[in-house]
This record gives structure tokens, C-alpha cells and sequence, in this order.
């Protein structure tokens, strides 16, 4: 039996297709799905990354603010005046039932015989709380100040405010207020 020109090509061209299918099903698919998943791998490693970057920088800050709350609890601060500001403040924070986001001694300054000591606090709560803890500083038996308020609130939360203030307090040096 004798195959013809045309034969031939059919039967080549026949064998080439089965040849690039085969190829096709056993290395090309299973190489680009290996690629595929690659990629994949790629962005989920970026993307802890990413997430892993942005964990440290929260304890970088998480870390500032804890030191800072131990060295007031440690009582690291320049008098017994200072650490007696930061306890009555914290204790108006409580009664006044504001979560306490962060508080922070700034720095004291000189004022002839007598120091300024300015605390930066960070609270949130609703406006009831905030307003029974201003009126808590304003009606103190220590003299407080309140020299820098702010109340920011969130189009998403409904009835918290954010509460940052500077308050300072002034005392005469080597004595208790």
C-alpha cells in the first residue's frame, strides 16, 4: 500500500499536532501554571511584608508610648508635684470613663520662682465623658490649665470623639501642690 504526497502531509502534519499537544499538556501548561503560582507567592510575600513593616512601626510606637506610661508609673518624673498632676489626671480620666489613648509629660518651663509643667493627653469616649473630665480639670483644687483642645470625630464612628489637650499646671519649685 502506497501513500500519496497528500497522505504524507496529512500523516505529517497529523503527527506534528499530536507531537504540540502533547508538548503543550506535559510541559508548557504545567511551566506556566508553576509560573502562575509564583507569582502568587510573590504578592502574598510582599503583602506580608507590608504587613510586617507596618507591625514594626506600630511597636516602634506602641514601644515610645509604653516607656513613656512606665516612667510615669515609676514616677521618672522631675518632682512629686509632676507625678501628683499626672496621678490626679488620670484619676479625672477614670471617674470621667474616657478610654486613655495617651499621656504624655511634655516638658516644664521656668517662670520666674515658679515651673509650668505641660502634659499632653490623648482620650476618646463620648461627649458626655469628655465634657465631665473638661469640667473635672476646670474645677480642680490644683491649678490647671487647659491650653490646647481638640475634639475629632470620624465619619464611621458614631458618638466617639477623640479628645487631645494640653494641660499645664504651675507650681513653685521644691514643693508639693
Amino acid at each position: 500500500m502506497a501513500i500519496s504526497k497528500r497522505e504524507k502531509r496529512i500523516l505529517y502534519f497529523a503527527i506534528f499536532a499530536i507531537i504540540a499537544l502533547l508538548l503543550n499538556s506535559l510541559i508548557i501548561n504545567p511551566y506556566l501554571e508553576y509560573v502562575d503560582y509564583l507569582d502568587m507567592q510573590k504578592v502574598e510575600k510582599q503583602q506580608e511584608l507590608v504587613d510586617i513593616n507596618n507591625l514594626i512601626k506600630k511597636q516602634k510606637r506602641y514601644q515610645a508610648q509604653y516607656n513613656n506610661m512606665i516612667d510615669i508609673h515609676k514616677g521618672k518624673l522631675k518632682s512629686s508635684a509632676e507625678n501628683e498632676a499626672i496621678t490626679e489626671i488620670k484619676n479625672y480620666v477614670n471617674q470621667a470613663e474616657l478610654r486613655l489613648v495617651g499621656l504624655k509629660p511634655e516638658h516644664t518651663r521656668t517662670l520666674d520662682e515658679f515651673q509650668e509643667f505641660i502634659i499632653s493627653i490623648q482620650a476618646e469616649g463620648g461627649i458626655d465623658t469628655i465634657t465631665k473630665f473638661i469640667y473635672q480639670i476646670e474645677t480642680s483644687q490644683l491649678p490647671f490649665k487647659i491650653n490646647n483642645l481638640e475634639l475629632i470625630t470620624e465619619k464611621n464612628s458614631i458618638g466617639q470623639i477623640k479628645l487631645q489637650s494640653k494641660i499645664s499646671i504651675i507650681y513653685k519649685e521644691n514643693e508639693q501642690i
